[in-house]
């Protein structure tokens, strides 16, 4: 099978935005008719829209020869971003030997598809020239493979030099791989086994580019300490070897320690030995595999409803509704969860205020949808928040406390965690806010409390107040620590200043969600959530027709 592979750089994503290369294949079906005396000769092409609204060709599929119903077998490749708005035209062409005339075409986003579980079927928009239906098109996305093989460890230790003098060693491991300058890079450091000269470790894993760049005969060195609590930790001994070696019949490596070695001279054996019981590779599972599987990613809204907004009539308030264009508030919803929504198959949404007066009472949870309930679609979000702006009832009120929203988040989060071996749903919180937090401590404990559920929060500031603490709840450099010393157990928060991207609303939503991936992924290692298997036939056809129903109902 051929692949035409074009590198996608449009849309631009951020420098560290993760990505991944995806491939596309193509079916039709009941394809018009262009031809008198024979029937059509078609070839898909796929273009992607660039920044400057314009399409680039990607690739074309090869040309199948008198078929209405062909299935094509080149595929085309390009780098899915989960958080940009990636726009497709896949256009269904008549092949003839000096011309090409058009069938039909649709436009679809890359999230469409992937938030399918990986396949679309859709009508084709007829071409010009083409009477009556166009006939259907099937697109199917698989993941490309690339860089996500690691390798298990399973080793222990045998006879290690005794260290300490009332007891025995509290031996542990650093590894490190060779660089091609000859330097060393600690890749993985295991924990620590208490007084043991036999040490057994929990088997690990080191993703294979980190351990040697994929290079089988690049030296790998084994450092094994004895830990000490007080002053530094004492060198037991020291083993390397290739991976290649390791996986070819070497299981048991000796651990040289060169000052006791000098000292003892030709009396001096080893201090101890490395012993791997097994060394194999494995295929990790990916932010894509999850999605492909039909992992869902559901989002919850909360929009700030305090006094420091100003008042709604007020042309310089955040929340003045402008006839000429959206506020900050819907910007940023409409930025975010436009892409957000492609991954819900439902397309309903909880939206909240805190901070609300309703009814002479001040909320820091209310639920500002129709009764109460859901929303559909991310228009549903919009509407929902113009109403409760008119609503006689209801004004901005404060204080700022957020601890109460993620509470409620994580309530939901919990309702998602179902089984432990899965995570078929996972809750984005999308908080909108114009300042500083008035419960900081509870927001830090309420997040702290959340790391373990199946959840992200993303905080967009909106208008030009200090935003300090929000940077802080954004633990990129360092854990958060609660008020009784509890630590995240992984980063779930993203902040990002609306101002910062008030021209493009593409580059504020790249911003705030290309961290979901990598966040995801933590929540999967730190449940250790095996992968699913990708769904069957049967799956995918109850999955499409739920979700023309749902569109249906958009």
């Amino acid at each position: 099978r051929r692949v035409y592979f074009v590198s996608s750089m449009e849309p631009q994503a951020t420098s560290d935005a993760p990505k991944s290369k995806i491939e596309l294949s193509f079916e039709c079906k009941h394809l018009a008719n262009k031809d008198v005396l024979s029937k059509s000769d078609p070839q898909v092409w796929v273009e992607l829209e660039t920044s400057a609204r314009t399409f680039k060709l990607l690739g074309k599929t090869e040309m199948v020869k008198d078929n209405l119903n062909p299935k094509f077998t080149q595929t085309i490749q390009l780098d899915y971003f989960f958080e940009r708005v990636q726009r497709l035209r896949i256009t269904v062409w008549d092949i003839d030997a000096d011309d090409k005339d058009a069938i039909g075409s649709i436009e679809c986003n890359v999230g469409d598809i992937m938030g399918s579980r990986g396949v679309i079927e859709r009508e084709l928009v007829p071409a010009g020239s083409t009477k009556g239906k166009a006939g259907k098109i099937i697109v199917r996305a698989s993941e490309v493979l690339d860089g996500s093989t690691s390798i298990l460890f399973d080793v222990n230790g045998r006879k290690l030099d005794k260290k300490d003098f009332l007891g025995k060693s509290d031996p542990y491991i650093k590894i490190y791989r060779t660089n091609k300058d000859g330097t060393t890079s600690l890749v993985h450091q295991t924990e620590t086994k208490m007084n043991t000269l036999d040490p057994v470790w929990q088997p690990f894993r080191v993703p294979l580019h980190k351990l040697n760049e994929a290079d089988p005969e690049r030296p790998i060195v084994f450092e094994v300490f004895d830990w000490d609590k007080v002053g530094s930790h004492d060198l037991i001994g020291v083993a390397s070897a290739s991976l290649a070696a390791l996986t070819s019949g070497t299981t048991s490596l000796p651990l040289i320690n060169a000052k006791k070695q000098k000292k003892k001279g030709s009396s001096y054996t080893n201090s101890g030995t490395l012993n791997f019981t097994k060394i194999e590779s494995v295929q990790e599972p990916t932010f894509n595999h999850f999605i492909l599987a039909g992992t869902e990613i559901n989002v919850m809204v909360a929009i700030d409803w305090t006094g420091s907004n100003g008042h709604p009539s007020n042309a310089n308030s955040l929340h003045y509704r402008s006839n000429t264009q959206p506020n900050q508030y819907v910007s940023a919803i409409l930025a975010v969860c436009d892409i957000l929504a492609a991954y819900d198959s439902d397309n309903r949404f909880p939206v909240y205020a805190f901070g609300a007066l309703r009814k002479r009472v001040t909320h820091d949870v209310l639920n500002i949808g129709p009764d109460g309930q859901e929303v559909l679609g991310v228009q549903g979000i919009v509407n929902a928040y113009y109403a409760t702006l008119d609503d006689k009832n209801t004004s901005l009120d404060g204080p700022t406390n957020l601890g109460p929203m993620i509470d409620e988040a994580a309530s939901r989060a919990r309702a998602l965690k179902g089984n432990e071996s899965d995570v078929m749903s996972y809750l984005v919180l999308l908080i909108l806010t114009d300042g500083d937090v008035s419960d900081q401590k509870n927001t830090i404990d309420s997040i702290i409390a959340a790391t373990n559920l199946p959840l992200s929060i993303i905080i967009i500031g909106v208008g030009d107040d200090n935003f300090d603490f929000m940077e802080k709840l954004d633990g990129d450099d360092q854990a958060l620590v609660g008020s009784d010393k509890r630590k995240a157990q992984r980063d779930i928060v993203q902040f990002v200043p609306f101002r910062k991207f008030r021209n493009s609303a593409e580059d504020l939503a790249a911003e705030v969600l290309h961290e979901i991936p990598h966040q995801f992924m933590e929540y999967v290692k730190l449940r250790n959530i095996p992968a699913p298997p990708l769904p069957s036939a049967q799956i995918l056809e109850q999955a499409r027709i739920k979700r023309e129903a749902m569109q249906r109902e958009l």
